[in-house]
């Protein structure tokens, strides 16, 4: 017996034609959410990874996806891609906590911490890792 899996992906679909086209059946994981900016050059979208949220881009003209890996491991949720160049989300952090929204740089990838959860004065580098 052989058994088929197919995670839940994003598709684009045709209205003329109602073809279907998978844009993420090269990623073995379920995708949770995605978000299109604006002017719609841009897709972004979270694939859940055994538990922990990575935030992906793809390019709506060249159909090319990039994973952005700079984020903490954590659960992602609120995905949203304000401009061309950056994307913020929400994250749950087993270091931190609930870290409501980081910005980052999709051409560099660089990070940036907008704003820090409460964690009642305990030093959080204490804190484990979680279980991989």
């Amino acid at each position: 017996m052989v058994a088929s899996f197919h995670a839940d992906r994003l598709a684009y679909i045709d209205l003329a034609s109602k073809q279907h086209t998978y844009l993420t059946s090269n990623i073995p994981w379920d995708i949770d959410e995605f978000d299109l900016s604006d002017n719609g050059r841009l897709v972004g979208f979270v694939a859940n990874e055994d538990g922990f949220g990575v935030l992906h881009v793809l390019d709506t003209a060249t159909r090319k996806e990039k994973s952005l890996r700079s984020l903490p491991e954590s659960v992602i949720s609120g995905v949203f891609v304000a401009q061309e160049h950056t994307a913020t989300s929400d994250l749950i952090c087993p270091r931190h906590g609930r870290v409501p929204t980081y910005s980052l740089d999709i051409q560099t990838g660089k990070v940036e911490r907008w704003t820090f959860s409460e964690t009642g004065g305990l030093n959080t580098s204490k804190f484990p890792d979680p279980p991989s």
